[in-house]
């Protein structure tokens, strides 16, 4: 039988009590491993599909499947749904994905427009923040990010931490602000000839010890990994955007215009910041494991083929 035929029968037989068996286009990694672990559904991980480094190490979790590059789509499963977890780049291939398997799409939006894709063709949408929202001029329902549980230090290394995984056209200005700064800065990532390789609980911990972060991303975006580095109580430094404006006080944080001008925020830092940091603006969704949770366990209801 074809896998759409399969597909069609399982959505008409399927209880409700089942977990879906979901296929991800993944957005980069840091998302999926703090959520989808703490999902009852199945997550099937289209790794040839993500348009950035994607962090695959951290996808560590009983109902998480990574599924072979360059043959993501070819297995024999018997899929439920399509997450889209990055419309500019990923949404045409999740329509065509979408219409052969006969199965509904849902696309999550985490940036402000980068082109007219991703906006329509879609059975449901999801936003991460309400600047998304207000960009694409839509009122989908907001759901923010799971950050993981941690405890920040009281006794802080005087340290900057710089975490992700990057491009290796970046690594020369990687390396350029560690030789600009007065304050040791630590790079974490599996990042070849860069930075090594740590496991999540590693990261956390090292998030709780260092007095700063250091957020260089340049997607427009709610950087996931400074929400994190917030939780942990460290002092942030990053870029302004319409999604970290408003986060910080001078207390707090400290926004730059120029990554290349950090000479002196660098130089300010010792004077300026205690050794803990309350962070009273986090805009974390403290709830979005249950909420994510209800939405898919909604996709049994709603999906065109109860229509």
């Amino acid at each position: 039988m074809s896998i759409p035929m399969n597909n069609i029968l399982r959505a008409a037989t399927r209880t409700e009590q089942q977990p879906l068996n979901i296929l991800w286009l993944p957005y980069d990694g840091v998302f999926e491993s703090t959520l989808l672990p703490h999902l009852r559904h199945n997550f099937y991980i289209g790794l040839d599909s993500s348009p950035f480094p994607l962090e695959t190490k951290w996808l560590k979790s009983n109902n998480i499947v990574c599924l072979p590059r360059y043959n993501s789509f070819a297995l024999g499963i018997n899929f439920d749904a399509i997450v889209c977890n990055y419309s500019a780049t990923q949404h045409e291939k999740a329509i065509n994905l979408s219409h052969s398997l006969h199965i509904p799409l849902i696309t999550i939006n985490h940036t402000t427009p980068q082109s007219s894709i991703g906006k329509y063709n879609t059975h449901m949408r999801v936003s991460t923040h309400h600047e998304v929202n207000k960009s694409w001029g839509v009122t989908d329902q907001i759901i923010g990010y799971n950050i993981s549980e941690c405890f920040p230090n009281e006794d802080r290394e005087n340290k900057i931490i710089i975490v992700g995984k990057f491009l290796e056209p970046d690594y020369n200005q990687i390396r350029q602000l560690q030789n600009i700064s007065p304050i040791p800065i630590e790079i974490i990532g599996d990042n070849k000839g860069l930075s090594d390789y740590m496991e999540w609980s590693s990261v956390l911990e090292k998030m709780s010890n260092a007095k700063y972060y250091l957020n260089i991303s340049k997607i427009d975006a709610l950087p996931i990994l400074m929400l994190q580095a917030m939780k942990a109580g460290c002092y942030i430094i990053t870029n302004k955007s319409p999604f970290t404006k408003g986060l910080f006080t001078d207390k707090t944080g400290k926004y730059f215009g120029n990554i290349n001008n950090l000479d002196d925020i660098f130089n300010n830092l010792n004077t300026a910041t205690p050794s803990n940091i309350s962070h009273t603006h986090n805009p974390i969704n403290e709830g979005c494991v249950s909420q994510w949770g209800d939405y898919l366990d909604n996709i049994y209801n709603i999906t065109y083929i109860r229509k």
